[in-house]
């Protein structure tokens, strides 16, 4: 068996960052579950169809839809405040980890992490993330994901349809602070020194 210090044995870039984007992707797909949760609570096509539709669509398209008929939906308005609110953080969370996820990692960088891209424009864009700023994406991909369920949760729990399997409500969360885009950038990358960033 490979020692994890020994593999791999090419270079990647800083491990922390290197771990930190992994946790993302993995983060990213609970946060997709956690959009079919919500979009099967407001149409009510049944989980399975949903989880269905969300793969076949893709889940921003999901998420617009739900976005766009939020007005006319029968939720009052404070529930409807709540679902855009996640809303909201799902598609700054879904650009974001879009765009480290489709970034090239230029791992001659030494101890930063520099990540570039084509964009649609055709033009280079690159981000100098520091460890810092990926984990906070992936931490706010968690506090949405703990977010969105206790919020469907409490929307089901509040139908008169709903199976009461204990006294009393299940309560609608406090919202989290909405998270910070990623921005990319075609201008010039001034690196701080290497010690000034951490591993």
């Amino acid at each position: 068996m490979v020692d994890d210090k020994e593999w791999p044995d090419y270079p990647i870039g800083p491990r922390n960052s290197v771990f930190a984007m992994g946790l993302i992707s993995i983060k990213f797909a609970e946060l997709e579950s956690v959009l079919a949760f919500l979009f099967a609570t407001q149409f009510e096509p049944g989980l399975d169809n949903t989880i269905a539709l969300c793969a076949k669509v893709g889940s921003k398209a999901c998420g617009e839809l739900m976005d766009a008929r939020l007005a006319s939906h029968v939720w009052p308005d404070s529930t409807k405040q709540k679902v855009r609110h996640f809303l909201r953080a799902f598609f700054i969370l879904t650009d974001s980890r879009n765009s480290l996820m489709h970034s090239n990692l230029a791992w001659v960088a030494g101890s930063h992490t520099v990540l570039f891209k084509t964009a649609r424009s055709g033009r280079t864009v690159a981000v100098a993330p520091t460890l810092e700023v990926l984990r906070r994406i992936a931490d706010d991909m968690n506090a949405f994901v703990d977010y969105g369920r206790c919020l469907g949760n409490a929307i089901n729990f509040a139908s008169p349809d709903a199976l009461k399997v204990f006294e009393g409500d299940f309560p609608y969360p406090d919202d989290p602070q909405l998270p910070a885009k990623l921005e990319y950038t075609g201008a010039r990358i001034d690196l701080p020194d290497r010690d000034d960033i951490p591993r």
